[in-house]
């Protein structure tokens, strides 16, 4: 009974879906949206969340907050981490980003 039922649904709107050119098309191209919006946010979710950082020894980076936000993003933000890179021992690298 249950089968019946459904092999009568999907004939109809096998059906419908005949008649109807221009609402197939617009049904395909939103399910064909839908699938790869949800792919994309998956995937970038995946890898920036769940995988982590693509650096080799990620779990030794540290972050260092001595500058206000402002001073980043001047010229002379560069100057700020360098002497983090030069007089600390346990540091092999500085970056600013």
């Amino acid at each position: 009974m249950i089968a019946e039922n459904l092999l009568r649904d999907v004939k109809i709107g096998l059906r419908v879906l005949v008649k109807e050119r221009t609402f197939c098309a617009l049904a395909v191209v939103v399910l064909a949206l839908g699938t790869s919006g949800v792919t994309t946010m998956f995937s970038v979710v995946n890898g920036v969340m769940l995988r982590g950082f693509a650096f080799p020894n990620a779990s030794r980076l540290i972050s260092l907050n001595g500058a206000p936000a402002i001073e980043a993003f001047e010229a002379h933000a560069a100057e700020t981490a360098q002497p983090f890179d030069s007089s600390a021992s346990a540091v092999c690298r500085a970056g600013l980003y």
